[in-house]
């Protein structure tokens, strides 16, 4: 890498060389690489942007490298990505197969490649580079703190988390006293539930619909005051209601870009916490905020988290695509507050109500 590049996600960077570039890689996907393939695309106009990150684990015997590779080659294909940077973090024999395929990959493309590195601790290798002056077969020592890159990241404010279990930690169940406390509080929400149901005048899901809108609005909006999270009591009644549609839509609607780090905040907290039968709903809303925040990574956590416990819920699938395919999450059309109270209009649960639709299927 001889030119300057413009590495703009999510602050822009100017990398000169490889040190530079391995510097900025953490900032750019949020986390210090392991064991990992990472990939980061250009359209040729705006200057490098993260189109892929990372691709799961590739400590696993059963990864496929020609599976890995197609899938970054199809994310930059989708963005009409020009032209690439590719960086294998990890030791030879499991990261090689991986990196030389996704090379190879976004070549067959037509995407160039400027750099192709396998990257440790403390050194890393150039497999574009054949000058033993230069790329010597033991590889080349390097030091970050040599870069400008962490300066500015952090003077930008960009947070790296330490590894990927920091982020799994944002999307797993809580456990012991706090897991016996929410499963009490999950029984005391489903017998609220069938009270409800079994008071309410026919349509009896009305009743809950209207009761899960009103529950996402305050919820969301005391989450936007800074409210301390909602307690068990909450969090399980929270879980049962958004199984409505209607109601997981609502929640899905607030979500606006202006204050996406509340709603990954209080949809991280309510995830961890509702009981697994439910978690479809918050993991699914915890990977569009996440998304929308430039959160990859997390966003890919929480959709896992959703489709294991729903493997055909359809939000989870589409947002997973978006994810997979690298599309920006600027580039979103989704719908607001007021376009869903139009479209689906919720009363108090005594009028008659349009059926809510599914906008994700």
């Amino acid at each position: 890498m001889n030119t300057e590049e413009q590495f703009r996600f999510p602050v822009r960077l100017s990398v000169r060389n490889p040190v530079d570039l391995i510097a900025a890689v953490p900032y750019l996907i949020g986390f210090h690489p392991k064991d990992c393939i990472v990939a980061l695309g250009s359209d040729g106009r705006d200057g490098f942007i993260n189109l892929a990150s990372g691709c799961g684990p590739l400590s696993e015997s059963d990864h496929d490298p020609s599976d890995i590779a197609t899938r970054l080659a199809d994310s930059f294909a989708e963005q009409g990505c020009t032209r690439a940077v590719v960086l294998g973090y990890g030791p030879a024999e499991l990261v090689a197969p991986c990196l030389l395929a996704s090379r190879n990959s976004l070549v067959d493309r037509g995407v160039a490649v400027a750099e192709t590195l396998r990257v440790t601790e403390d050194r890393y290798w150039s497999y574009d580079c054949s000058d033993p002056d230069c790329c010597p077969p033991e590889g080349v020592a390097y030091d970050v703190h040599r870069s400008t890159i962490p300066a500015a990241a952090v003077a930008a404010g960009v947070r790296v988390r330490a590894d990927r279990d920091e982020i799994l930690a944002l999307v797993e169940p809580v456990g012991g006293a706090e897991r016996a406390e929410m499963t009490r509080a999950t029984r005391e929400a489903e017998e609220r539930a069938a009270r409800l149901w079994g008071a309410a005048p026919s349509p009896r899901h009305e009743a809950l619909t209207a009761e899960g809108v009103r529950t996402v609005r305050a919820v969301v909006s005391a989450a936007l005051e800074g409210a301390p999270p909602p307690d068990h009591a909450t969090v399980a009644w929270l879980g049962l209601l958004l199984v409505d549609l209607r109601v997981r839509d609502e929640a899905w609607a607030h979500i606006d870009r202006e204050h996406v780090a509340v709603h990954v905040g209080l949809w991280s907290y309510v995830l961890c916490r509702v009981d697994p039968a439910y978690a479809a709903a918050p993991a699914s809303l915890l990977g569009f905020a996440a998304w929308q925040n430039d959160d990859p990574v997390l966003a890919d956590a929480a959709l896992a988290r959703a489709l294991e416990a729903d493997p055909d819920y359809s939000m989870a699938q589409l947002v997973r695509r978006a994810v997979y395919y690298g599309l920006p999450p600027r580039k979103w059309e989704g719908f607001g507050p007021d376009w869903l109270a139009d479209q689906a209009p919720v009363g108090d649960g005594a009028t008659a109500l349009r059926p809510a639709r599914d906008h994700d299927s």
